[in-house]
């Protein structure tokens, strides 16, 4: 049985028999495959950093591009300059959620324009409790929509407690 080290030490030997243009000639084919390797790197990481610019604002890529910048370390700063607006975003689209308003659009636009926030607040990791979309619709309808928007005539408990009574 052969040990490891001693299987290193006889790979040695071996390499230190080679004839110099045999380890040369090695050497390079593990180098060119190498460089081609990181050849055909660099073209991808340049394919996902044009991709990336082409889908930022202008703004934005002045922001968080850097020199001798890889794709990874662009999409980083991407995230971390998200990341770091987060608070002031939710407050941003919470504010535009409490004063939305249906004004003339038909209901399906208003309700559109609702759910194309929710989604904004959601990628943000943020919830929107059901009840507040409710109110969120309810306050922001046309003024035409009052009798949807109104409280009913009697308690909420009444009409609960009449509607048991009537099942009963």
């Amino acid at each position: 049985m052969v040990s490891s080290s001693s299987s290193a030490t006889n790979t040695l030997i071996n390499l230190m028999a080679l004839p110099i243009s045999k380890l040369t000639s090695h050497l390079l084919s593990i180098l060119s495959t190498i460089a081609a390797n990181k050849k055909e790197w660099d073209r991808v990481d340049a394919l996902v950093k044009m991709w990336i610019f082409g889908t930022i604002t202008q703004n934005l890529t002045q922001s968080v591009h850097k020199k001798n910048q890889n794709a990874y370390d662009l999409w980083d700063s991407l995230e971390n300059l998200f990341h770091d607006n987060k608070d002031a975003r939710e407050m941003q689209l919470d504010q535009e959620l409490w004063n939305i308003t249906q004004g003339d659009s038909t209901i399906n636009a208003y309700c559109t324009q609702i759910k194309n926030l929710v989604d904004l607040l959601e990628n943000i990791e943020v919830v929107v409790p059901e009840k507040n979309l409710v109110n969120y619709t309810i306050n922001g309808l046309n003024p035409r929509f009052d009798h949807i928007a109104s409280p009913p005539p009697y308690p909420v408990s009444y009409i609960i407690g009449n509607t048991i009574h009537l099942g009963s």
